[in-house]
């Protein structure tokens, strides 16, 4: 092999280094957060992957019929 890549494959190896790079930032900053909030139309592993890296996760219920997170419930 003359060159190889370290990134990760799509899905859910994806996924966890996007999360560990927003925590890295936020921590990076003094402003390190601990909670994700993640709509009930998301894919199963995004919960579970906000869990391994550390963050409580905060399920949103969209309120209309297209399965839209209305602004009102981001604002709670």
């Amino acid at each position: 092999m003359d060159t190889i890549t370290l990134q990760p494959a799509a899905g859910a190896q994806g996924e966890m280094t996007g999360l560990l790079m927003v925590r890295a930032y936020h921590e990076s900053k003094g402003n390190a957060r601990k909670k994700v909030l993640i709509p009930d139309s998301a894919h199963g592993t995004n919960p579970a992957t906000a869990a391994m890296v550390d963050y409580a996760v905060e399920n949103l219920n969209p309120t209309n019929a297209a399965r839209s997170i209305s602004q009102p419930l981001l604002r709670r």
